[in-house]
């Protein structure tokens, strides 16, 4: 699976629209400044996509990564969305109505 991170994608050079397999898009730490200024509201995040998939149907799933611990993740198979903290998972109120990127 090829995994590409947040900066890739300023590549004009790459056309995800052309692969096949399923795709990792990462962005280790988003706000990178903020945790270098040892600020807590950066996070990490990923999201699985499949480019040749349907509109409204190529991301498979989303995590994001609070320094908190806890981790906010959504998939096609369910349209809620959750938040995992300690003790369980917990459903979040309101979901996203992005279908396209």
């Amino acid at each position: 699976m090829p995994i590409y991170g947040e900066e890739s994608l300023r590549n004009p050079h790459l056309d995800l629209s052309k692969e096949s397999r399923i795709v990792a898009l990462v962005d280790a730490v988003d706000g990178s400044d903020l945790l270098e200024r040892n600020l807590s509201n950066w996070c990490s995040a990923c999201v699985f996509l499949d480019p040749s998939g349907e509109p409204g149907g190529k991301i498979l799933c989303a995590f994001v990564g609070l320094p908190s611990k806890r981790i906010y993740y959504a998939s096609c198979l369910d349209d809620k969305s959750y938040v995992r903290v300690r003790g369980g998972t917990l459903p979040v109120a309101g979901t996203s109505e992005v279908k396209n990127l």
